[in-house]
């Protein structure tokens, strides 16, 4: 019900802005015309925001069923009691953290070394180690060899182990696939599993653009609407650029994980100089209150004073992020957050203090520099 609320919204949007819609498949047949059915539109223009397909590798035996991509999750009718995701990235612990909470029993296999290996690893450890206490399995380090079914899912581990599951989930990643509106015959260039675009979102055909997924910059929401806006500000001819540099990334698990900027470890590759600010959950009022006090901040200060990038674990991260965001995108001082009077309590105490611990001015932190 709520879906479909925010999809009729969607639509009433549309119609009341004048905007026409033909619902059907599309197919491409120039660079200017679109086929849907069997009408075709032409317009100077085309913006592309076709989205992806989840990554099937081909030695599973997916059916839709029991063996299942995100594309079918969402269809089920009843909750597995066993369920084995393949993947720890955002889409897998989300995923496992939700399956978890409705009472299934959850086993996530990651072959890198830890979850979430796109952001920092303290970050990444904190939230496993909260969802295992929850009683989220993790098998790290580890491959899925072989997936059969008979009754039960069976699947065998690179470490030799035998896991028996109701349903396995592949969360591994997505590109954009099957080219089934025509991509190839416009011309339009594919590079690692994704349409290229330029910083206005041009494709590589003059007058076709593309936003979202089928982009493969963010595979987030609001960075596919950031996108759109800028192609359509190309389009109509203002001249504007993507700046992914301020975009969120938020993992929607409970307790959430976000961060924006700058990770530390590509400060470090580059050999950026930077101060980094910490501070902890357990030492905020709000959290406390709540109970929630899983969780940290941490601010990446760079020699000029300029945040560089951010990192909230916690109870309302996806909104404490936003505020860090606000000041990277505006290259405004790390100096800004502290000099703000912050509401206390609040959650978003824990990013101010992080920001003054940068800084050693950290008031309710012990052992300031």
């Amino acid at each position: 019900q709520k879906v479909k609320k925010l999809s009729d919204g969607i639509a009433a949007l549309l119609k009341g802005n004048k905007v026409e819609t033909f619902q059907g498949e599309a197919s491409l047949q120039s660079a200017t015309e679109v086929k849907v059915g069997g009408e075709t539109l032409t317009g100077r223009f085309l913006l592309l925001a076709t989205g992806t397909e989840p990554v099937k590798p081909a030695f599973i035996p997916f059916d839709g069923q029991s063996v299942i991509t995100t594309d079918e999750l969402f269809r089920l009718n009843d909750l597995p009691k066993r369920l084995l995701v393949i993947g720890g990235g955002v889409i897998g612990c989300e995923i496992a953290c939700a399956f978890n909470l409705l009472g299934s029993e959850v086993t996530v296999v990651e072959m890198l070394a830890e979850i979430l290996p796109l952001e920092s690893a303290a970050a990444a450890r904190t939230l496993r180690t909260v969802l295992e206490k929850r009683g989220i399995r993790f098998l790290l380090g580890t491959k899925v060899e072989k997936v059969e079914k008979a009754g039960a899912v069976r699947v065998t581990l690179s470490d030799g182990k035998l896991l028996e599951v109701d349903r396995l989930l592949a969360a591994i990643g997505r590109k954009v696939g099957v080219d089934r509106i025509g991509l190839a015959k416009v011309g339009v260039a594919i590079e690692n599993g994704f349409v290229r675009v330029n910083e206005r979102m041009e494709t590589s055909v003059e007058s076709v653009y593309a936003a979202g997924d089928l982009t493969g910059k963010t595979l987030l929401a609001h960075g596919a609407s950031a996108e759109a806006l800028c192609a359509v500000e190309n389009i109509v001819g203002n001249e504007t650029e993507m700046d992914y540099s301020s975009i969120p990334r938020v993992t929607y698990t409970i307790p959430e994980a976000a961060a924006v900027g700058a990770r530390e470890s590509e400060l470090k590759t580059a050999g950026t100089a930077y101060k980094a600010g910490r501070f902890s959950y357990l030492a905020n009022g709000m959290a406390m209150l709540h109970e929630e006090t899983d969780g940290f901040a941490e601010v990446y200060v760079g020699t000029d004073d300029r945040l560089l990038g951010a990192v909230v674990v916690g109870a309302h991260a996806s909104d404490m992020i936003q505020q860090a965001a606000i000041v990277i995108r505006n290259k405004l001082p790390a100096q800004g957050l502290i000099d703000t009077v912050f509401a206390h309590p609040a959650f978003c105490e824990i990013l101010h203090e992080a920001a003054e611990d940068a800084h050693g001015m950290a008031i309710h932190k012990l052992g300031r520099r």
